[in-house]
């Protein structure tokens, strides 16, 4: 079975989306070992719908993963409550099996946050200009 997961994370302490050999702190690997975890598993392999640089937030974000049943939908709190609090699945998404989070993507959408004063409330989120 392939479901798509929706995901959110706030990307200042990670090194991006994709997993990088001999680095630690990239989400999707994050998510895989969280999965892992909650379904006493080793199978996790998630595919994203793009890449994200160092430090990029990502409101709605998709990746798919093919499961071997169809546990891993009721699995999502486990899930979630083995992830840090700045990344969140919101839900999976049963699909037919030919489709893929990254060359089926019909739209990205990119938004630039820019404060024209200083705030300490903003400076995680947006650039100061």
């Amino acid at each position: 079975m392939r479901y798509f997961i929706q995901i959110s994370y706030k990307g200042n302490h990670y090194k991006g989306w994709q997993k990088q050999k001999n680095t630690d702190g990239c989400i999707q690997a994050i998510i895989e070992e969280a999965i892992n975890k909650a379904t006493k598993s080793s199978d996790a392999h998630i595919v994203g719908c793009g890449r994200t640089d160092a430090g990029v937030h990502a409101t709605k974000y998709f990746a798919h993963i093919d499961w071997h049943d169809d546990s891993l939908a009721s699995c999502i709190n486990a899930i979630n409550y083995c992830l840090p609090s700045d990344i969140v699945i919101h839900k999976l998404i049963e699909v037919d099996e030919a489709v893929h989070a990254r060359y089926d993507a019909t739209q990205r959408q990119y938004t630039y946050h820019m404060h024209f004063y200083p705030d300490p409330f903003l400076a995680e989120l947006s650039a100061y200009y």
